[in-house]
């Protein structure tokens, strides 16, 4: 009886030790799994409209969210807003949401692109944390308008704001808001107006926003007046900005380098012009084509022919076309009324300008080349490009590696002197036989 009674005691503590073991197994158990148990976010937008002019609400429902880690690792992102129906269930940790917008673009009309960052937050278990992020405006917005005097004294007005790759053009009595990434802008205003005599002239004004911030309101004033069918007072401002800019031009303000327009009347192309010196030319390569055009079909040198490769680099002529069928030096040639098709010595004054007006004389070739497309600084703003070539035998070369431009200067019956540049050469002077298909700058007489 005695050995019964001792093997029930034993058999009693031994059960109590496999509960013991077992709830101290489940002890531990818990434990482990508080560490791994999540909480939960609720996210409230909010946008910031203070500085908009008109402020209107902001649909957030298409607005993107995401959630990233205090070290930056994004952990959760969410297409839309709208989506957002429930709590977002996080392990426990620290982090920060940023929530924006999802129509990011370098420039366009009523497009507001707004962001905000929340400070960082610790998710706890089991609790249910609310963020609010503030979205603030991200962009530069910019208006443009026209002074009265300048709507009274001009019959055409467009503006261009620029980052440099994109731009937006601001039309008369345009009042549409454009929308910039922040970057430096560059802005270009065009005026047409009568002169004397009856003719349409164009008057530019150009300005620069070195230093636009997030939130600005830059309101650009176009104020241009004239005086007896002269340039008067051109006045160009940029104010209501929390970083204002004020900018201010005037006629004499142009000395040096001068950039204008011309409009060709035959064909109503516009060209950009520069003054290098005392010398106006064409800041691109002339694009004009007759209405009858020639294609040889031989190598004829008296026969005007034209090419057209890259419009966007101009036409290739041969020296008859170039000339328009005259052969003395200085001819108006292809070029419009009050332009002439250089000479050789035109071209060599605007080099010894350019080796003049520095004191560490630059290579002339660098400085004429543009920045785009090879290897130039393009420092008084004359874009010349590599448009290359049509031989004389026949066939394109150099398309995109030499740049050549016609003089009117003759070098023998069937020669005619040339200007040319390359990636690695300065600028050339050589002659090539008038059938060649080469560009054309102009010059104003």
């Amino acid at each position: 009886m005695k050995n019964n009674s001792t093997k029930l005691i034993y058999i009693f503590y031994s059960l109590c030790l496999v509960i013991l073991f077992a709830q101290c197994k489940k002890d531990t158990l818990t434990d482990n799994e508080d560490t791994a148990q999540t909480g939960f976010l609720t996210i409230s937008p909010r946008i910031d409209i203070t500085l908009l002019k008109s402020a209107q609400a902001v649909n957030t429902d298409s607005f993107k969210i995401e959630i990233y880690s205090s070290t930056d690792v994004l952990v959760q992102e969410i297409e839309n807003f709208n989506d957002l129906n429930v709590p977002i269930e996080l392990p426990v940790g620290v982090y920060y949401v940023i929530i924006h917008s999802n129509n990011l673009v370098p420039a366009a009309f009523n497009n507001p692109y707004y962001e905000g960052r929340s400070e960082n937050f610790q998710i706890i278990k089991t609790t249910t944390t609310n963020v609010e992020v503030v979205a603030e405006l991200s962009n530069v917005k910019v208006t443009v308008q026209y002074a009265a005097q300048t709507q009274a004294d001009f019959i055409g007005f467009k503006t261009v704001v620029s980052t440099g790759t994109d731009s937006l053009t601001y039309l008369e009595q345009d009042t549409t808001a454009g929308y910039f990434i922040v970057t430096p802008l560059s802005v270009r205003a065009q005026l047409l107006y009568t002169a004397v005599g009856g003719s349409t002239d164009t008057l530019v004004i150009f300005g620069e926003i070195p230093n636009p911030q997030p939130k600005d309101h830059i309101v650009i004033t176009v104020l241009a007046s004239l005086n007896g069918g002269g340039i008067n007072g051109i006045t160009l401002t940029v104010d209501e900005s929390t970083n204002p800019v004020n900018i201010t031009i005037q006629d004499t303000t142009f000395s040096g380098t001068f950039s204008g327009i011309l409009i060709d009347p035959r064909d109503l192309q516009e060209y950009t012009t520069v003054q290098i010196g005392n010398q106006v030319w064409m800041a691109e390569n002339l694009n004009f084509l007759p209405d009858a055009l020639n294609f040889p079909s031989d190598g004829s040198q008296t026969i005007p022919f034209y090419y057209q490769i890259d419009p966007a680099k101009g036409i290739l002529y041969n020296w008859p076309a170039a000339m328009n069928n005259t052969n003395f030096e200085g001819s108006q040639g292809v070029c419009p009324s009050g332009w002439h098709l250089p000479t050789l010595a035109d071209w060599n004054e605007l080099a010894n300008f350019i080796q003049l007006d520095n004191s560490t004389p630059p290579d002339v070739g660098t400085a004429l080349k543009t920045t785009n497309g090879w290897n130039g600084t393009d420092d008084y703003g004359f874009t010349a490009l590599p448009g290359g070539l049509r031989n004389p035998e026949g066939g394109f070369s150099e398309l995109n590696t030499r740049g050549f431009w016609w003089t009117s200067s003759e070098a023998g019956s069937s020669f005619a002197n040339y200007r040319m540049l390359e990636n690695n050469v300065n600028l050339i002077s050589n002659s090539m036989n008038k059938s060649a298909g080469l560009s054309v700058r102009c010059i104003q007489d």
